[in-house]
This record gives structure tokens, sequence and C-alpha cells, in this order.
């Protein structure tokens, strides 16, 4: 029996206009969750950690861009 991922995560893509300039904060990330397991993002300050769960729980300010 083939177990789903409770998340799953393509892609993503998150950018914003800073200085009338569109740059991406976070490109490309890819991951699943299955049941039973913990996933734990971990990086330096400013790596994108929290717009990546914000993005995800659609709790992102209208200024930025999602895709994936």
């Amino acid at each position: 029996m083939k177990v789903s991922p409770i998340l799953a995560v393509t892609n993503l893509v998150i950018s914003t206009l800073i200085d009338s300039k569109n740059v991406n904060l976070v490109d490309n990330l890819s991951f699943e969750l299955f049941p039973s397991e913990i996933l734990s993002i971990v990086g330096e300050s400013g790596s994108g950690k929290s717009i990546t769960a914000k993005s995800i729980l659609g709790l992102l300010p209208k200024n930025f861009s999602v895709s994936g």
C-alpha cells in the first residue's frame, strides 16, 4: 500500500518587488512530509524559513508572489 504525503511542496517560488525589481526570496523549494514524520527546516537568519511556512499557511501579505 502506497502512503501519500500529508504535505507536498513542489518548486515553491516566493518573490516580491524590492526597489521596483522582482526578487526571488525562495527559489524552487520542494519537499514532502509523510504521516509520522517530523520535518525540520533549518538555515541562517534570512534564508526563507518563516516566509516558507507563512506561504504554506496562506499568511503572506499581498505584495508577495507565491507559485509552485
